[in-house]
């Protein structure tokens, strides 16, 4: 990977205003090309959460606020997920059904043009999906009782797990996998169904309310709710609120949203209190480049060896993670060194190979310095102050 591509990059922690402003426009692009295919496709959409309440209370972004958040009816989602062709590149509809390394909960629109990696988003379980900056799309489904939402968000989260484990299975080579990969993806190993069925069967349990709702034998009866299963939290709304849209301005743009809002943030917020100052921060750590296509920059995790030619190898980690690249690897890749933040392994021999303080991989200005730990995003940027940027990022569970 380039280091120079570096120099381009927005980090969200502790983001300057300034910063937080680019990642805002690149997703106002998304939102506004998103209202453009539902308006010429007849579909229904509403913004929701933190997107509500901006509008109302800032006509745009709530000033630290990084991402968008929309929601549709299931029959108007289930049409828009079938319609990702509506979108031309560099824009691209991710769905549960067509990323499963991503494995996602529900769908977004992102930028292939860009990266924006958030913490917890590079698995080794399942890999990487699209990692574009994008807006999330969510469903709207229905329910009669609180009880009843939480019964189908339970179930819809039990199928969800299995099919991460499901992904993992099909995307690799059992036989090939660390213990610890083996152990989480076991069940996915003996499901009867397929990613894509258990995919299927994942809409059919969020939305069985919604479509009992539609059906001809028991018309007329209604879902008090809406609920949104396809999120971990207990969201419970009632479906008055959302029987009429206003048209709000947000940014340069008017977006929709329901005419009951203001009952839906108090639902939602409790009367939405502005919290403390030291609170006012983008809510996700991740990485942000507006110009650089997320492919380009996961050639960091993905091609640790690329063009390597004679370069030595160094390792940064010497736990867990280290001993997984050595059992690959120690023939073909043997690092000349190890290097760990713990002064307590410092001197100490892991697989014949001494560890060493990191300010001694100034030693080796022409080497591959490769990333063995968890903990890769801060040893990264560890790397960075250094000013070593040619570094790459070993994931253990995935194949090289």
């Amino acid at each position: 990977m380039d280091p120079n591509l570096r120099n381009q990059e927005t980090r969200l922690e502790g983001l300057a205003g300034g910063q937080l402003k680019q990642l805002q426009a690149a997703e106002l692009i998304l939102l506004e090309e998103f209202i453009n295919v539902c308006d010429e496709m007849g579909l229904v959409y509403y913004v929701l959460f933190g997107t509500l309440l901006g509008a109302v209370r800032h006509r745009g972004f709530i000033p630290w606020d990084d991402d968008i958040d929309v929601a549709m009816p299931r029959k108007d989602y289930d049409i828009l997920r079938g319609s990702g062709d509506r979108f031309a590149p560099p824009l691209f509809l991710q769905t549960p059904e067509n990323d499963r390394g991503a494995c996602p909960r529900f769908m977004s629109l992102r930028n292939s043009g860009t990266t924006y990696v958030r913490n917890g988003m590079i698995s080794g379980l399942t890999g990487y999906g699209h990692m574009g900056c994008g807006i999330d799309i969510l469903p709207l489904d229905g329910a009669p009782s609180g009880r009843a939402a939480d019964i189908t968000r339970n179930l819809a989260d039990k199928i969800h797990k299995l099919r991460v484990k499901r992904a993992a299975v099909e995307q690799g080579q059992w036989g090939r996998f660390p213990m610890w990969k083996k152990l989480l993806s076991f069940p996915g190993l003996f499901s009867p169904f397929s990613y894509k069925a258990l995919t299927d069967m994942y809409h059919r349990v969020c939305s069985i309310e919604s479509k009992r709702i539609e059906s001809k034998s028991i018309e007329g009866q209604r879902s008090r709710y809406y609920i949104i299963p396809v999120m971990r939290d207990r969201i419970l709304l009632e479906k008055i609120w959302f029987k009429d849209r206003v048209s709000l301005d947000f940014e340069h743009l008017r977006i929709a949203a329901p005419a009951g809002y203001a009952d839906i943030i108090r639902a939602l917020y409790g009367g939405a209190v502005t919290p403390p100052a030291e609170e006012q921060t983008p809510k996700h750590t991740a990485v942000f480049y507006p110009n650089i296509p997320y492919a380009t920059y996961m050639r960091r995790y993905t091609d640790i060896f690329a063009d390597l030619s004679d370069n030595t190898v160094l390792l940064f980690g010497a736990g867990g993670v280290m001993k997984s690249y050595m059992r690959q690897f120690r023939r073909r890749r043997k690092p000349a060194a190890v290097f760990d933040n713990d002064p307590a392994k410092w001197g100490k021999t892991i697989h014949g190979i001494y560890v060493r303080p990191p300010e001694c991989l100034y030693e080796y200005p022409e080497a591959r310095i490769i990333i063995t730990s968890l903990y890769h995003a801060e040893i990264g940027r560890q790397l960075e102050n250094m000013g070593l940027n040619n570094y790459f990022v070993f994931v253990d569970g995935w194949e090289y």
